[in-house]
């Protein structure tokens, strides 16, 4: 049976990042739960938040900088022959 809830420590591995990241995905609205002084989350709430977050900074770029950018991130350009 898989847990619901998982430490800090199994979601900073989990998304790859470090505390301090994690602290901050926080801080931006990643929902969490304080049981004393232990915080956890909930893995599915992690997961749904992932996606529906997984352009915010993509699509930020785009409208800061205007253009549209290719599937690896880098901005559309015509190559003059």
């Amino acid at each position: 049976m898989e847990k619901k809830f998982i430490s800090i420590k199994e979601a900073r591995e989990y998304l790859g990042v470090s505390n301090q990241k994690l602290y901050n995905l926080i801080d931006e609205g990643l929902p969490s739960y304080l049981l004393g002084k232990r915080r956890f989350i909930d893995r599915d709430e992690l997961i749904g938040w992932v996606k529906s977050h997984r352009n915010y900074r993509a699509e930020k770029s785009l409208k800061k900088k205007g253009g549209e950018r290719s599937a690896r991130g880098k901005k559309e350009t015509k190559r003059r022959r």
